[in-house]
């Protein structure tokens, strides 16, 4: 009987023993299966990331003689309008003091994750009035202390903590040391007038041609430009681009009344 005890104890012994090694042995096949599936993913993911590269680098390349074309119509076209109000400011020798108000197109709302796709600038001279938009790579330093150059002023609707930021981390340009700013948007401050600058258009019935589209809208259209060649989705962001750049002079107008 004892010998049976004995055998019996030992047999649970074992039993016990193989049981946890069993376990063992499923949880780390488990989790070898788990690493396998993860290397997998990461591979699946980085190919992604590559062919997503390598479509944009195609679309840079294919889409860059249009961009060009297209900078080049609008900086022929002038976009001349009359002006509603001289200034009445002029520089020595009789030439109108230039003014510049500017916007950017970014892919995010933070200048640490996102670039710029288009800076739009309409420039007056108190006669006439010119819109010219960089978009892409064409957005550099010189093209753009090119396009400022004998700008007095330049305004802006946040652009104290938004667009000048943006623009020094981007190209590594503070504007405020090339010509004086002006933000817009603490003007309104002091006339009561809180929010985004859609929010005070509306406020002060400023109008606009393109309906229920915002700065989140303004991200998806280049996305799909960049990864479609949509050109129907560029131009909308470059007009829509163009209409924030005039209603900041608008928005100026009404303020200074």
């Amino acid at each position: 009987m004892d010998w049976i005890a004995f055998i019996c104890i030992v047999f649970i012994i074992w039993l016990v023993s193989y049981l946890r090694d069993q376990i063992k042995e499923k949880k780390r096949r488990k989790q070898t299966e788990g690493i396998k599936k993860h290397s997998l993913d990461v591979e699946k993911w980085v190919g992604q990331a590559l062919e997503q590269s390598r479509v944009q680098q195609q679309v840079e390349t294919s889409g860059l003689r249009k961009r060009q074309e297209h900078g080049k119509r609008i900086s022929k076209k002038k976009v001349r309008e009359k002006v509603v109000k001289s200034t009445g400011v002029r520089r020595p020798g009789g030439k109108c003091r230039l003014e510049a108000y500017l916007d950017i197109e970014t892919t995010s709302f933070s200048k640490y994750y996102g670039e710029i796709t288009v800076v739009g600038i309409l420039i007056c001279d108190g006669i006439n009035k010119n819109v010219v938009q960089l978009v892409g790579k064409d957005i550099t330093r010189d093209n753009l202390l090119k396009t400022l150059d004998g700008v007095d002023i330049i305004y802006t609707y946040n652009g104290s903590k938004f667009d000048l930021p943006f623009i020094e981390d981007s190209l590594g340009i503070d504007l405020a040391n090339h010509c004086r700013h002006h933000d817009l948007m603490l003007d309104c401050w002091e006339k009561n007038l809180y929010g985004g600058f859609k929010k005070v258009e509306e406020k002060l019935g400023i109008e606009r041609r393109l309906k229920g589209i915002d700065g989140r809208s303004a991200i998806k259209l280049w996305e799909r430009y960049k990864n479609y060649q949509d050109q129907t989705a560029l131009n909308t962001l470059l007009e829509y681009n163009r209409e924030d750049v005039v209603n900041l002079k608008i928005l100026k107008e009404k303020l200074t009344r």
